[in-house]
């Protein structure tokens, strides 16, 4: 029993010298290890975003737009580069890219004679959560010998691309309103970046293997791979059909405005909708579906329905608050003039109360029964077509409802 314990111990010591870096991360602790990655992101976030904000106050549009882009674009060429590379150490580089360039965008801030924006918390508690995102989505949990099967250059890319809302952040406060005619094209420029980041993720080459360490539990394997594509996918068709229904309605052409603490709302909807419907479908659904035990009611697809509609709700709450330039629960639906069930017409009313009701309605018990009638992953055309119509219907209502 003691040699038995003893040899449990040395498999668990830390490495003693003449072992490779490489391996000395793969024996860290995995909540260490994410520790250190979210403290990495959210420094450099911070770094990228005061960059950038400086830029567009100086009318330096053109080198803010290249700063927002070099980040994942460099962070993804890196890990391209590091997939096609043997070596163990050499699989870090896309972390390593991305410290380099927090570094430079630190000694940029200091040539300029520039700070962090004066803020309250909000911005950093937002890119806290984003980077909090960032450090698990990535982490090694396997180890780093097969790094690129589980985590392909792709899924990396598709990832890191995900904070670019921070360029709106930066972009939206630090731009007149309305912007002068030639300046329209700083947010379709940045709505590029966002939606192919979403349309790339969907690729089935972002997939990944399995390999054994992924595992949370038996036949529970840790794959976001699975989870976040579909997920980004909507949530960021949803903001970018939101956004524009917001300009089409306008009286005049102009962009959104930017609040931080609506994103942070709208983080725990993003949350709702992609990881916990997501682990939900595989735990509860899929799994059991596997195993022979079910999985496939209306009640379980009744649940997901709601999850994703309360998720919708937290969501879209967020985002009208941070694209209106408004705090949550100060101004939209609390003030007289903001809120459309106190001040607006009956028929206004009317129409807000309707859309919200069909949206619950196609989305949570009548998607969840057409559901019930398919064979996921078999699907034909015409069924997927028609799953994803009535997802798109109820989204819709729910935005006009808002």
């Amino acid at each position: 029993m003691t040699e038995q314990l003893q040899n449990q111990g040395a498999a668990i010591a830390w490495p003693q010298a003449g072992v490779q870096p490489a391996e000395r991360i793969e024996r860290l602790p995995m909540a260490v290890g994410v520790a250190m990655l979210w403290l990495l992101f959210w420094v450099g976030f911070i770094l990228w975003w005061a960059l950038m904000s400086a830029l567009f106050r100086r009318g330096a549009y053109p080198a803010a737009v290249l700063v927002a882009y070099t980040l994942p674009t460099l962070y993804t060429l890196a890990a391209f580069i590091a997939s096609r590379r043997p070596g163990r150490a050499i699989k870090l580089l896309h972390f390593g890219t991305f410290a380099a360039l927090s570094l430079v965008f630190a000694i940029w801030l200091a040539v300029l004679g520039a700070g962090l924006p004066p803020s309250d918390a909000g911005p950093y508690l937002g890119m806290a959560f984003i980077a909090a995102v960032m450090g698990l989505m990535q982490y090694p949990k396997a180890g780093l010998a097969r790094y690129e099967a589980y985590r392909s250059s792709l899924f990396i890319g598709g990832v890191i691309f995900m904070p670019l809302f921070i360029y709106f952040a930066a972009l939206l406060p630090n731009v007149p309103h309305p912007p002068a005619l030639d300046k329209v094209y700083l947010f379709p420029l940045g709505m590029l970046g966002f939606w192919l980041s979403a349309a790339w993720l969907a690729l089935r080459a972002t997939e990944g293997e399995h390999v054994p360490g992924l595992e949370v539990r038996p036949l529970l394997p840790f794959r976001p791979d699975f989870i976040l594509p579909g997920g980004v996918n909507y949530v960021k068709g949803t903001i970018l059909m939101g956004v524009g229904l917001m300009i089409a309605i306008h009286p005049e052409l102009g962009m959104p405005k930017w609040n931080w603490w609506g994103f942070v709302l709208a983080f725990w909807g993003i949350i709702t909708v992609i990881p916990l419907r997501g682990m939900y479908k595989m735990a509860k659904s899929r799994r059991l579906r596997m195993l022979g035990l079910g999985g496939t009611g209306f009640g379980h697809e009744v649940v997901k329905g709601l999850i994703l509609f309360v998720g919708l709700l937290i969501l879209l709450y967020g985002f009208v608050n941070a694209f209106f330039g408004t705090v949550p629960f100060e101004t939209l639906g609390v003030e007289p003039a903001f809120n459309a069930f106190a001040s607006g017409t009956a028929a206004g009313r009317a129409v807000s109360v309707i859309a919200l009701a069909l949206a619950f309605v196609i989305l949570v018990p009548l998607r969840g029964w057409y559901k019930t009638r398919l064979l996921e992953g078999i699907e034909t055309a015409g069924q997927m077509f028609a799953k994803q119509l009535l997802l798109w219907l109820g989204t819709l209502l729910l935005l006009i409802g808002f």
